[in-house]
């Protein structure tokens, strides 16, 4: 039995061909897709974990839908069952969502008023006038008409908000249109409200997939179940609390109960592990008032308290020595008495180093995304719209062939910077919190901007656009700095800031993503083809996904390729390395992977040491160059500036070139060889080193690295290749 069924227009279906234009060419595979559906339909409207209705009648006179309801949640079974049914008896309804939040609502336009049916000009001013309003506030919707012909206007959210908070929103919406009377589900504050008849009853055993009733797209032809979760249209969460601060008077109240509570208190485990993930930089008081506020949203706020003033926190927080036990509990209790307002959370704490986990949200488990599949077919639309290849004929395709004699038209990559940076590929600049990385992004950008050579390595001039996202008012005043101490005019400098919403992750039509490429390209309208494209940084680019999450991961750094490829620029990510900065950039492993280069920074004292852990089109990693960082002062309208900026000179006279940056485990190796070497005064063999160093508890793999990284450092001398060595002398 074949099981391709073609959407056959002839066929007639009174049910629904009067409700959408089914001018539509489209193919389901039912087999294939049946087992799924419910899947589906549970992931589009969450389960009710309280209750859900089952219609009992149904009187085609009055419209009249008597319901049954069922104190529990639905199982896949109900689904299943409603999936299946022909009959409007037996329909499934809840109301779609968690214990307190949920992703999904609908604006009910009845065609009935008081059991009597409106008259046809009237119903369409109604739904009409509240579409267009729902537009207007950027709330997406997608339409479903009802069984009894009235028009359900269902919106979809990216991340769930409080019930209350969403119904406020669209009910004030109706409200804007003039129509204060529509029914809005959800309509209390939380999910005992009345439910809702939901769609799709009998998708499983309707060819075209639709059911009796179904949503549809703009242009009105119908979205099947199978393509659902993929192609109903998305509101951003963000928009939805942005209109509840502008509607709503009550803005601190509204605020409070969009923070308050919404975090699961299973995951206040997880949260205790990530506070001993200490990075190497971070601020005490700003760090442990974030931990607060994150228990706080779990309930778990005293709990926190007294696990920040224990001593096993106390042991990993407090190393240098400044504080007793008592001395750290009594400062976490005045930290409590007298909290800022800055309401730190766990950006914070991700921006700072620690390791911050998924923390699930009540009522859904943690890292629960709406659909691959629907971001990487936006991702796509986006690359079949700005960046498609092009056919002999003309047509627009996202894959291009070459035959076997086309490649050698292929030209090789160029260098951007050296063998640092490579033109039209992606790159990153790792480091940890407070190391300097955005300053030395800076320099490095500013001189591919004026063509000069940076730290010897030759540049390839071209316009720069530096993302913003980090901190404008910083990157601003030190952009002035170098540009008074590298005495080049501001107005002569090919290169942009951008400022305000930065987001690589939203890939929605419109989006974030998008007007990002409309800025990029005004930016390359008027300053030619760019050369340069820097993301300061990943974590305040990233959006709502989970920095640990390789899809998450894999979904950023696709968009940063794109990038490349619409603008044939180089896309320089600045990120933050995590605790144990050998493993790379903090987060998901599939971060490093489609990088071409990645240079790492490491700060020991005053000074700075960039070095190359990927490089994709070397035969071999470049030396580590050392820089030094100075505050620049100038005057300006009679007011004194200062700002940092990377000193000239990459290290300053009288340091031993790599000493000052050597690991405690490098130090000992060092020392090690250095007091060998005082005892023969004659080159050591690299086995009688590694046995002496294995007496001070040095692994032979330990050994290997440290080995590497005092040739880089230039503090030891290879005598003879790979066998003897010496310490190089401090006069030297």
């Amino acid at each position: 039995m074949d099981n391709h069924i073609i959407w056959d227009e002839s066929r007639t279906d009174s049910s629904s061909s009067t409700k959408s234009n089914l001018d539509v060419d489209f193919e389901i595979d039912l087999a294939s897709h049946t087992r799924s559906m419910s899947t589906d339909f549970s992931a589009l409207f969450p389960i009710n974990p309280d209750r859900h209705i089952v219609m009992e009648s149904f009187n085609s006179e009055t419209g009249a839908k008597p319901s049954r309801t069922v104190r529990q949640p639905a199982t896949p079974g109900d689904v299943e069952r409603h999936l299946n049914n022909n009959e409007r008896v037996g329909t499934l309804g809840y109301l779609p969502g968690y214990a307190t939040e949920t992703t999904v609502a609908c604006v009910d336009v009845d065609n009935k008023s008081k059991g009597i049916r409106k008259l046809e000009e009237a119903f369409l001013l109604e739904t009409n006038s509240i579409q267009t309003a729902l537009e207007k506030n950027g709330v997406a919707f997608n339409l479903e008409i009802s069984t009894n012909g009235g028009h359900h206007l269902w919106v979809f959210l990216s991340e769930p908000v409080p019930y209350k908070l969403l119904s406020s929103v669209l009910k004030a919406i109706a409200a804007e249109a003039g129509y204060t009377g529509v029914e809005v589900y959800p309509m209390s504050e939380n999910l005992g409200g009345r439910m809702v008849y939901l769609p799709y009853r009998g998708a499983t055993i309707d060819p075209k997939g639709l059911g009796n009733t179904f949503l549809q797209r703009t242009d009105g032809t119908p979205i099947s179940l199978i393509q659902a979760l993929d192609q109903v249209r998305l509101t951003r969460a963000e928009t939805i609390l942005d209109l509840a601060h502008r509607i709503n008077a009550r803005v601190p109240a509204m605020a409070a109960e969009v923070s308050a509570a919404d975090l699961d208190p299973a995951g206040f485990e997880l949260l205790k592990k990530a506070a001993l993930t200490t990075p190497e930089s971070y601020g005490r008081h700003d760090s442990a008032e974030a931990f607060l506020n994150v228990a706080e949203r779990m309930s778990r706020g005293s709990e926190m308290a007294e696990f920040l003033k224990s001593e096993t926190v106390f042991s990993v927080w407090i190393t240098d020595g400044s504080r007793t036990l008592a001395s750290w509990a009594a400062e976490i209790d005045r930290w409590l008495q007298g909290k800022s307002t800055h309401q730190y959370g766990i950006t914070q704490l991700r921006d700072q180093g620690w390791q911050m986990p998924d923390l699930p949200k009540l009522g859904r488990p943690a890292g629960q995304f709406r659909s691959k599949q629907s971001w990487q077919r936006n991702l796509e639309a986006l690359r079949l719209k700005y960046a498609p290849f092009t056919n002999v004929q003309g047509d627009k395709r996202r894959i291009r062939r070459y035959r076997a004699h086309e490649v050698r038209n292929i030209p090789p990559l160029q260098p951007l910077v050296g063998n640092l940076l490579v033109k039209q590929t992606l790159a990153a600049l790792l480091g940890p919190s407070g190391a300097g990385k955005s300053m030395i992004g800076l320099d490095l950008s500013l001189h591919v901007a004026t063509g000069q050579d940076w730290q010897e390595h030759k540049v390839s001039q071209g316009p720069v656009v530096w993302l913003a996202a980090e901190s404008m008012e910083y990157t601003a005043n030190r952009l002035e700095a170098w540009c008074n101490m590298h005495v080049v005019a501001p107005e002569s400098l090919p290169f942009d800031l951008l400022d305000g919403y930065l987001s690589l992750t939203d890939v929605e039509p419109d989006g974030g993503l998008e007007e990002l490429i409309l800025t990029l390209k005004e930016s390359e309208g008027e300053r030619g083809p760019l050369a340069l494209i820097v993301v300061d940084t990943v974590a305040r680019t990233f959006g709502d996904g989970d920095e640990n999450s390789n899809d998450d991961m894999k979904h950023f750094t696709d968009a940063a390729e794109l990038l490349t490829r619409i603008f044939n620029a180089t896309v320089l990510l600045i990120h933050h390395t995590g605790k144990d900065a050998s493993r790379g950039g903090r987060g998901a492993s599939a971060f490093k992977a489609p990088l071409t280069t990645e240079l790492v920074i490491e700060k020991k004292g005053g000074l700075v040491k960039l070095s190359q852990s990927k490089n994709r089109g070397a035969a071999e990693e470049g030396k580590p160059i050392l820089l030094s960082f100075q505050s620049h002062s100038w005057e300006e309208n009679g007011v004194e500036r200062s700002a940092g900026v990377v000193a000239r000179d990459a290290v300053a006279s009288g340091v031993i070139m790599g000493r000052d940056l050597l690991t405690p485990q490098q130090t000992t190796i060092f020392e090690v060889l250095e007091g060998l070497y005082a005892d023969v005064e004659a080159p050591i063999k690299r086995t009688d080193w590694k046995q002496a160093c294995a007496e001070h508890d040095v692994a032979p793999r330990r050994f290997n690295e440290g080995l590497k990284s005092l040739l880089e450092s230039g503090a030891v001398r290879e005598v003879i290749q790979g066998k003897t060595f010496e310490p190089v002398e401090a006069e030297d």
